[in-house]
């Protein structure tokens, strides 16, 4: 009987991931098609505030949610992949209440936002940059439904429900063009009723799988433990907003017209989606047909299989980065207008990072497993300091071109530098165990 599971499981790590590729696939495209919805609806300038309130509302949440960010949320489903049933079903409860205070606090900060927001911008600026903010508790209490999901290893059940939240976006804001008043506020609202729909089906999903009837709770020091596995570092999230978060907004939005807040902020967004595409298509595609094919071959060490990785990475993100590239220019006319061509110059600056930082996917994943977090911590120090220094001139020559060129430089450097200390860690263990 072990054998039995033995090979299942086998064949499931290395079935191909074509149903799950082809619905991620399926939720980026509707994703991507509610920008030509949103830009069609907004005139540019209204279009910059809004994706300045959205990702002002969205960029604080890994440090002030449970489970927001990737590595805290990680940790707490290696705790619960280690519970029963029943213990999960306390622990669901007990993240439920934490949470809810989480979002008192995001709630207290916003307000305090929103008063600075009225004072640099006006009023109604302040009243949207709420509304969007609105859209942060369902998003942080469905980042804990998504946690016990995936302790429980329904990656299927989390996929349909990407894939149900793109496509209610997509349905409510083509729902919200149709109605008259202030166009911008209502696609906010329609953004947070989206999100609510979907975290009520998520808790529906987490309460079924669950005994909810019969719970035990968790004891005082296994709260402790989720907790301090929940507990991140400030300075990480400093860096990382910095470096990675589009930190260079602020100055746009303080010394440049929304118009160009909103050119920027898109092409920022369409870089990073674009980031995504080659280890989603490696790791749900290339590796299980790769493993599949071949049941013999296996990697030789962690190191052999870095760089084996890694090689492939650059193989498919240089050919995808080349092909938006040159494809930018006519997908912008015909999707959004010849109004918004404005922002070809600064994508393509950012595409050239957006190589570097899919690569560095690899590395990024190894060296959070890894020890040395000192030296990656003054490194990244290095990278944030150079770029706040760069920011300040560049941004106030050029405008979105000068923070498009700040932030590939700090990209840049930072997956070079990812790249280079994960490879040097891994092939000294390498030479350690050989010897």
């Amino acid at each position: 009987m072990d054998e039995v599971h033995g090979v299942a499981r086998r064949r499931s790590i290395t079935r191909p991931g074509f149903w799950q590729l082809s619905a991620t696939l399926c939720s980026t495209l509707i994703i991507a098609s509610t920008y030509p919805v949103i830009v069609h609806i907004l005139d540019p300038r209204s279009f910059g505030i809004y994706m300045l309130v959205q990702w002002m509302a969205s960029v604080t949440l890994p440090v002030l949610g449970i489970g927001a960010a990737t590595l805290s949320s990680r940790r707490v489903v290696e705790i619960l992949c280690r519970e029963g049933a029943r213990q999960v079903a306390g622990i669901l409860f007990f993240l439920w209440y934490r949470q809810c205070w989480n979002i008192l606090l995001y709630c207290g900060i916003y307000v305090a936002l929103a008063l600075l927001f009225a004072r640099i911008y006006d009023a109604h600026t302040a009243l949207l940059l709420l509304l969007a903010g609105l859209a942060a508790a369902p998003h942080l209490l469905s980042s804990i439904a998504g946690i016990i999901l995936r302790s429980r290893r329904r990656f299927k059940l989390l996929t349909i429900l990407r894939l149900f939240s793109a496509i209610i976006l997509l349905l409510l804001i083509m729902i919200a063009s149709q109605i008259n008043g202030d166009r911008t506020a209502i696609l906010l609202l329609a953004s947070t009723l989206a999100a609510t729909l979907t975290l009520v089906l998520a808790v529906s999903c987490a309460v079924r799988i669950l005994p909810m009837g019969n719970v035990i709770y968790p004891g005082f020091y296994k709260q402790r433990y989720i907790l301090k596995s929940l507990r991140g570092s400030f300075l990480l999230f400093a860096l990382d907003f910095i470096i990675w978060q589009q930190s260079e907004l602020l100055l746009l939005a303080l010394w440049r017209s929304p118009v160009e807040v909103g050119f920027y902020a898109l092409s920022a967004t369409i870089s990073a989606a674009t980031m995504r595409i080659a280890p989603a298509f490696l790791s749900y595609c290339i590796l299980p047909l790769y493993l599949r094919s071949h049941p013999g071959k296996c990697y030789v060490n962690t190191y052999d299989a870095f760089i084996k990785t890694s090689c492939a990475l650059v193989f498919l993100t240089i050919p995808i980065c080349i092909i938006v590239m040159v494809a930018c220019p006519f997908a912008i006319v015909i999707w959004l207008g010849p109004a918004y061509l404005p922002l070809v110059k600064p994508l393509r600056i950012l595409l050239i990072a957006t190589a570097f930082g899919s690569t560095a996917t690899i590395s990024l994943t190894h060296l959070s497993n890894e020890g040395n977090r000192r030296e990656q911590e003054f490194f990244a120090v290095g990278v944030a300091l150079s770029k706040v220094v760069l920011a300040v001139p560049l941004i106030g020559l050029w405008g979105m071109t000068g923070a498009a060129l700040v932030s590939a430089t700090a990209q840049i450097i930072s997956a070079t530098g990812s790249i280079l200390f994960c490879y040097y860690l891994l092939s000294r263990r390498a030479n350690t165990v050989a010897a």
